[in-house]
C-alpha cells in the first residue's frame, strides 16, 4: 500500500503532522532545480547502460509507459485519487516521460503531480460531506481492502462512489474499536487532512524524490532511489525503537513480532496482531498512520534512546488503547533459543537479515559483526547445549549482503556453488560458500513463508539443491535480482553532496541446478499450499547447472505423512493452518462488508499474523521425525 510519500521516500513526510486544509486550497506548482535534472539524467545514463543495468532501460513508448505507471503508483498506489478519466487526461505525458528523464526535464513529472494535488483537494472536500452527513442504518456493499489489486475508478462519479466505500469502511473499523461517533469523525477528518496535507504542501524535492524512486522501479523489481542520507540510515545495525516488526494487513500495520528482550515485549502492552493506528512523539496527541508505507510509519517511531513514544493500538479481541514507551536499542543481530521436541534438543536460529557492518568492515576493524560471524558464534553455542539438530529460521528474512549470503551458506555447505549470477552480458558466475568447510553438519531443517526472499532464497535453494537439509514452510515470495548501490555524488562534477543513490539490478540469481529464482522456493514439506501469489511471474531462462538433480531423502514421504497427521489432529496447528486458508480465500476475494456484524465475523475468520510459533514448533516437529525414535541411552 502506498501513498504519495512512498515507503523509502520523503523525508519530511515522516514528520509532517496531519492539519487542516481548505477545501479551495489552490495547488502551486513546485519548481524544478538544477540538481533534480542532474539526478534525472544520471539515472538515466546508468539504467540505460549494459554495462551496469541487467535491463538497460530504453526511453521509447513502452519504456515511457512503464515510467508513467510506476510513477502514478507511486503517487496513488491505493487508487483514491486518480481516476482513467484522469489518467487518459495525462496522455501526452505518459509518452514524453522517458525521453523527458533522459533530458533531466522533470515537468511532465510536475505536470502528473499537479493532477493529483488538484484530485486529492477536491477527494477531501467530498470525503468532508460526507463526514457531516449522518452515517445511516444502510452499510450494504463491499469495499476492497487490498487497493493494489482493486481497478481504479472510471471516472469523477466512480471516485465518489469510492470515497463513500471508504469513509464507511474507516467508519466501522473505529467504530468496532469503541470509538464514539464524534470521535470517529474527529479522527477520519484528522486523517484525511492529513493525507492531502502530504500531498498539498509537498516541495519540488520530495516530488523529485518520488519521481527518481518511480524511474528505479520502472526498470527493475527491486530497484529504489535513496535520498541523501536515507541509505546511511537503512545500514544502522542498531537502532532506538519500541521493539516490534510491522507487516501490512489490508490498509493497517499490524505487529508480527515482539523483538526479543524490547521495551515492547518487556511492557507487556504490545501483542503481536495489534494493528497500530496513530503514533506521537513523546506524550503528545498521535497522528494517523492508517495506509502509511510501512518505512515511513517505522522512520516514525524511531529516535533517541530513552525517549518516549506514543502509540494507539488496535487489539484483536478488543477496543483500541494508548500507551507510552521508552524507546530502546533494537537490532537485526541472529537470535537463537533451543527447544526440546519428543526428547530430542532443537536449536533455531533466526537471521533477520544477511547483514553487515559496512563501516566496520571498511575500516578493518577484526570484530566487525556481521550475519555470518554471529551464525557460526551462535552454532557453537547450541552446539555446547547438546543441539540434536537445526532449524534455520528465515521467515520475513528480505536478504541482504550477497557476500553475507555465501559466508552463511558456507558454515552448512563448504565451498561448493551457492548460486549463479548472470551478468547484462551473459557471462554466468559460480558463487561458492566462503567458508573452508562447514561448522555443522548435523540435521538441518530451513523455514520459510511468503514474505523470505532474494538472498534468503538463495540460501534456501543452495540448501534444497544439495540435499543438504530439509525446506519447510510456506512458498517464498520469489525474487533472484542482484542489485548494486551507486553513489550518485560520486558521479557529479558538483562540489556540494546531496544527490542521494540508485540501487540498480546488475544481474540475476539462479539456483546451483540451473533453475531462475522467479517461482519462489517449493518447500519439501508444505505447511499451506500456494495460493496468494505475490505478483506476475517473470519469464527468465534457466542456466546450465553446477550442481545435478539429487533424489530427495528416502525418508521425506514419511516425514510428509508424519506432518500431515499433525495437521489433521485437532490442536494449534490445525487451528493455525484453517485460519490461514481462511485468510487466504479472503484475500483472494478482496472484499470487506460494510455491515457491522458481517464484519466481526470477518474480524473473527481474519488469520494469524506472521511467524506464528506454530510454525516453528512444526518445523523442529517435522526435524525430529527425521532424527528417529530417541534411544534408551539418551
Amino acid at each position: 500500500m502506498k501513498r504519495f510519500c512512498a515507503g523509502l521516500l520523503v523525508l519530511a513526510c515522516a514528520f509532517a503532522a496531519p492539519a487542516q486544509v481548505p477545501a479551495g486550497a489552490a495547488p502551486q506548482a513546485p519548481a524544478v532545480t538544477a540538481d533534480q535534472g542532474a539526478v534525472a539524467r544520471m539515472m538515466y545514463l546508468l539504467q540505460s547502460d549494459p554495462r551496469y543495468a541487467y535491463r538497460p532501460f530504453k526511453p521509447d513508448d513502452a519504456g515511457s509507459a512503464r515510467l508513467f505507471d510506476a510513477y502514478v503508483d507511486v503517487l496513488d498506489g491505493q487508487k483514491l485519487y486518480l481516476s482513467e478519466a484522469d489518467l487518459a487526461a495525462l496522455r501526452r505525458q505518459r509518452n514524453a516521460l522517458g525521453d523527458a528523464a533522459k533530458r533531466g526535464d522533470l515537468r511532465p513529472a510536475m505536470e502528473i503531480f499537479e493532477k493529483l494535488r488538484e484530485s486529492a483537494v477536491e477527494r477531501l472536500a467530498f470525503a468532508r460531506t460526507l463526514l457531516a452527513e449522518p452515517m445511516g442504518p444502510d452499510r450494504t456493499g463491499y469495499w476492497q481492502p487490498d487497493r493494489e489489486r482493486a481497478s481504479r475508478a472510471a471516472d469523477r462519479a466512480g471516485l465518489d462512489a469510492l470515497w463513500r466505500g471508504l469513509v464507511r469502511n474507516d467508519a466501522l473499523d473505529l467504530e468496532l474499536a469503541g470509538y464514539t461517533p464524534g470521535q470517529i469523525n474527529e479522527s477520519l477528518e484528522a486523517r484525511y487532512a492529513g493525507d492531502v496535507r502530504l500531498i498539498v504542501d509537498a516541495s519540488a524535492e520530495e516530488v523529485g524524490y518520488s519521481f527518481f524512486d518511480a524511474f528505479a522501479k520502472a526498470v527493475a523489481e527491486g530497484g529504489a532511489y535513496y535520498p541523501p542520507g536515507m541509505q546511511e540510515a537503512r545500514n544502522d545495525l542498531v537502532v532506538n525503537g519500541p521493539g516490534f516488526e510491522l507487516v501490512r494487513r489490508g490498509r493497517y500495520p499490524e505487529v508480527a513480532r515482539l523483538t526479543p528482550g524490547g521495551p515492547a515485549q518487556a511492557g507487556g502492552k504490545v501483542a503481536v496482531g495489534d494493528r497500530l493506528l496513530a503514533v506521537a512523539e513523546g506524550g503528545g496527541v498521535p497522528d494517523d498512520v492508517v495506509g502509511l508505507p510501512l518505512d515511513q510509519i517505522t522512520r516514525r517511531l524511531r529516535g533517541a534512546q530513552g525517549s518516549a513514544v506514543t502509540l494507539e493500538l488496535l487489539p484483536v479481541d478488543g477496543p483500541a488503547k494508548t500507551i507510552l514507551l521508552a524507546r530502546g536499542p533494537v537490532t537485526e543481530f541472529a537470535e537463537s533459543t533451543l527447544l526440546p521436541v519428543d526428547g530430542r534438543r532443537i536449536g533455531v536460529i533466526r537471521p533477520n537479515s544477511f547483514y553487515v557492518d559496512y563501516k566496520g568492515r571498511s575500516d578493518g576493524r577484526a570484530d566487525v559483526r556481521s550475519a555470518s560471524r554471529d551464525v557460526a558464534l551462535l552454532v557453537a553455542e547450541l552446539q555446547r547445549q547438546g543441539m540434536d539438530g537445526l532449524v534455520f529460521d528465515l521467515r520475513g528474512n528480505q536478504g541482504g549482503a550477497l557476500s553475507e549470503v555465501m559466508g552463511v551458506a558456507g558454515l552448512f555447505l563448504g565451498p561448493v556453488p551457492v548460486v549463479q549470477v548472470r551478468e547484462s552480458g551473459g557471462r554466468v558466475m559460480v558463487l561458492k560458500g566462503e567458508s573452508p568447510e562447514p561448522v555443522w553438519t548435523g540435521p538441518l531443517a530451513v523455514l520459510v513463508d511468503q514474505r523470505t526472499a532474494s538472498g534468503a532464497e538463495m540460501f534456501a535453494a543452495a540448501i534444497q539443491d544439495h540435499r543438504r537439509g530439509l525446506v519447510v514452510g510456506q512458498r517464498t515470495f520469489g525474487r533472484g535480482s542482484i542489485h548494486s548501490l551507486f553513489d550518485l555524488d560520486s558521479r557529479s562534477s558538483g562540489s556540494e553532496p546531496g544527490l542521494g543513490m540508485l540501487k540498480l539490478a546488475i544481474g540475476e540469481a539462479f539456483r546451483p541446478r540451473g533453475d531462475n529464482l522467479d517461482p519462489g522456493i517449493i518447500p519439501d514439506i508444505e505447511f499451506l499450499p500456494a495460493v496468494k501469489a505475490t505478483r506476475p511471474a517473470l519469464r527468465i531462462p534457466s542456466v546450465p547447472g553446477v550442481r545435478h538433480d539429487v533424489p530427495p531423502p528416502d525418508d521425506l514421504p514419511m516425514l510428509a505423512a508424519a506432518h500431515d497427521a499433525r495437521a489433521r489432529q485437532e490442536g494449534d496447528f490445525r487451528r493455525w493452518r484453517d485460519g490461514e486458508l481462511a485468510a487466504q480465500a479472503a484475500w483472494q476475494r478482496n472484499e470487506a462488508s460494510l455491515d457491522e456484524q458481517a464484519r466481526r465475523a470477518e474480524a473473527a475468520m481474519a488469520g494469524n499474523s506472521p511467524d506464528h510459533p506454530v510454525e516453528l514448533r512444526e518445523a523442529a516437529a517435522v526435524l525430529a521425525d527425521s532424527l528417529g525414535p530417541v534411544s534408551a541411552q539418551q
